[in-house]
């Protein structure tokens, strides 16, 4: 999946920042729309980037960056909880198979994990690097593969750490101070599923799981 997905970010990046600008003129309004839209998505990698990194920056130099409380930012965040979930709804209309029409955890969970391979394919995309061929594997290799979760271990070892600096040498925790950590323990248990997948294959909660 990371090898796919690296080969697709490469690929798009390399499409908006190489023949997009030169094509752009000549594209109709809705292929300008479609091509820049698509190739923006996989800086998902970035913005994922951010949200790992912040908290960690945050709690260990002690960088007071907001001050909401956990209840206020919850009612800010909800508008847009909300309409992302109506979207999942919404497009499900369109699944063929009736295993997609529910909410599609599995594939969020993914998603997030796959930060560091869609950070890799804008790297590429920037310096203008070529991707070799990887041929996607067709086969299930219940190995464990440490490296490709290698930065997933690290942000949650460094997550962990700034949460205990936080709780043990902060004078006081004040409300953007446990926002903080929330989000660290957030990314912590959305990392984690996959990270342990890679680490220790036979917990793979594959629907699958078992079959020939």
């Amino acid at each position: 999946f990371f090898k796919q997905q690296f080969k697709w970010a490469a690929g798009m990046f390399f499409l908006l920042f190489r023949e997009y600008p030169k094509l752009f003129f000549r594209f109709p309004l809705s292929a300008k729309m479609h091509y820049f839209f698509a190739g923006t998505f996989y800086f998902n990698g970035l913005a994922t980037f951010l949200t790992l990194v912040l908290p960690i920056w945050f709690l260990f130099f002690q960088v007071f960056a907001v001050q909401f409380t956990l209840p206020e930012f919850a009612i800010h965040v909800l508008p847009y909880a909300a309409a992302s979930a109506l979207t999942f709804v919404g497009i499900q209309r369109w699944y063929t198979h009736t295993s997609e029409r529910r909410l599609p955890w599995r594939s969020m969970v993914l998603e997030k994990a796959t930060w560091h391979v869609y950070l890799m394919g804008l790297i590429s995309g920037v310096l203008n690097r070529r991707v070799e061929y990887l041929p996607t594997p067709k086969e299930s290799l219940r190995t464990a593969m440490p490296l490709l979760v290698l930065p997933h271990v690290v942000v949650i070892l460094l997550s962990a750490a700034a949460v205990t600096f936080a709780l043990l040498t902060y004078p006081r925790l004040d409300d953007g101070t446990w926002l903080m950590i929330a989000f660290a323990v957030l990314n912590v248990a959305l990392l984690a599923p996959v990270t342990l997948v890679g680490l220790i294959p036979s917990l793979n909660w594959s629907p699958t799981r078992g079959a020939s």
